[in-house]
């Protein structure tokens, strides 16, 4: 946060959008963003935000705020590290092992983290049914799952809104890829996102995020049907007046990339960091 507000001119998103839609300079200027709603955003970045006084905006999962649901590639993740913790189960659980990793025999001595990775990136391309009698089968072979809370309640958000330092977006209701599903659905993810965290804060809501960066010109029109006035995905780049508002990208900072200053600015400057 200090090397943010010594190199750039820290303004929320929702200015960003503004001074585009006036023709007025961007230059200098960035915008933070979080996805998802993490309680960890709460817990742990929203006292740095108060402490350094920087705003950002919080695009919220809004089925999942106040409830100990996972998004399913934590889900995926924690279940196959147990099933890998295993090594030899009974025949249900290495048929799931074998389903999610075919490779398994020749890749045994590879880091379990890439392999986990590579099978949540496979799960992303499965139909949303495909992918739910997985999940199904998982929880069956694991019914222990941990019941941690992952994600904030409606009470931090309020907080956090209160604090005038963080602003809120839509995320979808259940952090659906919209392009994956039926077009009504789809649009009831979107206006109702909006919907009820217009209803719990009080404010109109805006700005939108893709899940999984996942969209396409229709899912964009129903974007603006419903009254958003822009959009960011998971597209790497730079925000300059040209860019479209409802395609705006962002550049992702994970902890491989962010923890030393030279690491992170790395990340800032260089494509393909």
């Amino acid at each position: 946060m200090v090397f943010l507000k010594k190199t750039f001119s820290i303004i929320p998103l929702s200015e960003i959008l503004g001074r585009i839609s006036k023709g007025q300079s961007i230059r200098g200027c960035c915008s933070i963003t979080f996805d998802d709603g993490w309680r960890d955003t709460y817990d742990i970045a929203f006292p740095l935000l108060k402490r350094y006084q920087v705003p950002a905006m919080v695009f919220l999962a809004a089925g999942y705020i106040g409830t100990h649901k996972w998004f399913w590639p934590e889900e995926v993740t924690w279940c196959l590290e147990m099933l890998l913790k295993q090594d030899a189960g009974n025949a249900e659980t290495n048929d799931l092992i074998k389903h999610f990793l075919p490779a398994m025999d020749r890749n045994r001595k590879m880091n379990h983290t890439d392999l986990i990775d590579g099978a949540v990136e496979r799960v992303k391309k499965y139909r949303p049914d495909e992918r739910e009698a997985l999940l199904e089968a998982m929880r069956k072979a694991l019914p222990d799952r941990s019941k941690n809370r992952l994600l904030m309640n409606w009470d931090e958000v309020a907080e956090m809104h209160k604090s005038g330092l963080v602003s809120f977006g839509a995320h979808t209701v259940n952090h659906i890829y919209l392009d994956q599903v039926e077009p009504e659905s789809a649009r009831l993810e979107i206006s109702s996102s909006k919907q009820i965290i217009e209803d719990r804060l009080g404010v109109p809501v805006t700005l939108f995020a893709y899940p999984n960066g996942n969209y396409n010109p229709l899912i964009i029109g129903m974007l603006e049907q419903s009254g958003f006035l822009g959009a960011v995905t998971t597209k790497r780049g730079y925000v300059d007046k040209n860019t479209p508002l409802m395609e705006m990208p962002r550049i992702s900072m994970h902890d491989d990339v962010s923890k030393t200053i030279p690491l992170f600015f790395s990340r800032l400057l260089f494509r393909f960091f």
